[in-house]
Protein backbone atom coordinates (compact mmCIF):
# COMPACT_ATOMS: atom_id res chain seq x y z
CA UNK A 1 0.00 0.00 0.00
CA UNK A 2 1.39 3.61 -0.75
CA UNK A 3 0.54 6.75 1.31
CA UNK A 4 0.75 9.52 -0.44
CA UNK A 5 0.13 13.37 0.75
CA UNK A 6 -2.58 15.53 -0.26
CA UNK A 7 -2.58 19.44 -0.84
CA UNK A 8 -5.36 21.26 0.16
CA UNK A 9 -4.47 24.29 -1.52
CA UNK A 10 -4.69 22.59 -4.77
CA UNK A 11 -7.62 20.24 -3.84
CA UNK A 12 -10.33 23.66 -2.54
CA UNK A 13 -12.91 20.80 -2.47
CA UNK A 14 -11.44 18.49 -0.26
CA UNK A 15 -12.39 15.77 -2.60
CA UNK A 16 -9.12 13.93 -2.43
CA UNK A 17 -9.21 13.73 1.67
CA UNK A 18 -13.05 12.54 1.31
CA UNK A 19 -11.85 9.30 -0.32
CA UNK A 20 -8.95 8.60 1.57
CA UNK A 21 -10.84 8.79 4.53
CA UNK A 22 -13.14 6.21 2.78
CA UNK A 23 -10.29 3.87 1.63
CA UNK A 24 -8.92 4.19 5.14
CA UNK A 25 -11.98 3.61 7.08
CA UNK A 26 -12.78 0.69 4.04
CA UNK A 27 -9.41 -0.71 4.68
CA UNK A 28 -10.16 -0.64 8.72
CA UNK A 29 -13.78 -2.66 8.39
CA UNK A 30 -11.95 -5.53 6.03
CA UNK A 31 -9.42 -6.17 8.87
CA UNK A 32 -12.12 -6.24 11.61
CA UNK A 33 -14.12 -8.52 9.86
CA UNK A 34 -11.38 -10.76 9.00
CA UNK A 35 -10.31 -10.68 12.48
CA UNK A 36 -13.82 -11.70 13.18
CA UNK A 37 -14.18 -14.81 11.33
CA UNK A 38 -16.81 -12.81 9.06
CA UNK A 39 -16.03 -13.80 5.29
CA UNK A 40 -19.27 -12.67 3.78
CA UNK A 41 -18.87 -9.90 1.26
CA UNK A 42 -22.48 -8.72 1.56
CA UNK A 43 -22.40 -9.14 5.22
CA UNK A 44 -24.55 -6.15 7.14
CA UNK A 45 -24.29 -5.60 10.46
CA UNK A 46 -28.21 -5.40 11.75
CA UNK A 47 -27.38 -2.07 14.01
CA UNK A 48 -26.38 -0.05 11.12
CA UNK A 49 -28.21 -1.88 8.36
CA UNK A 50 -31.46 -1.40 10.26
CA UNK A 51 -31.61 2.55 9.57
CA UNK A 52 -34.93 2.61 11.90
CA UNK A 53 -36.78 0.59 9.04
CA UNK A 54 -38.41 -2.86 10.07
CA UNK A 55 -37.82 -5.71 8.09
CA UNK A 56 -40.77 -7.63 8.95
CA UNK A 57 -43.72 -8.03 6.63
Amino acid sequence: MKRVEVNPLTDPTYRSKQVAVRIFCEILTGVAMRKKGIKDPMYLDKPCADNGVSLKK
